[in-house]
């Protein structure tokens, strides 16, 4: 968990500028990620064909996985590295899952921001919902602690 300890909060920072998001909301997103990515380590499904599964930090699948590539390639990025990970997401939260920031916003809850984000954004198989809370809270924390309340 090393890796997603010392990313989380920056990719939090990112996104809190990029989308106005509360840290509670930017949480939500990077703890969905840490489950999907196991930590921000795997750019490749494990176990799947290079071919075949999902790519990135979100693991994009199917149509979304094409177009991730097509993306990274027309931003002369590799396809496993953080830019071309973060700057996709950026990407599809400015356009086609615009709405999940929406639904986002509505929220205030960690839990409740986690979840909606899962079902608006990831859509997973097999949602390990409580991996992807752990992570949403060890993000915050981590934000929190390097960001204290009344620091800035």
């Amino acid at each position: 968990m090393p890796n997603f300890i010392r990313l989380a909060p920056a990719i939090m920072g990112d996104l809190i500028i990029a989308f106005e998001l509360t840290p509670v909301q930017a949480a939500a997103i990077v703890g969905n990620l840490g489950t999907e990515s196991a930590n921000f380590t795997a750019y490749h499904e494990r176990g799947q064909a290079e071919n075949k599964g999902g790519y990135g930090w979100a693991q994009w699948t199917g149509p979304r996985r094409k177009t991730f590539f097509a993306w990274a390639d027309a931003h002369h990025l590799q396809r496993d590295s953080e830019a071309a990970s973060l700057g996709y997401l950026e990407h599809e939260l400015n356009t086609s899952y615009r709405r999940s920031i929406t639904t986002l916003k509505k929220q205030s809850d960690l839990n409740k921001a986690t979840h909606a984000f899962m079902i608006s954004f990831e859509g997973p198989g097999i949602p390990n919902e409580a991996d992807r809370q752990n992570h949403a809270r060890i993000a915050l924390a981590e934000y929190n602690r390097l960001h204290p309340v009344g620091s800035h």
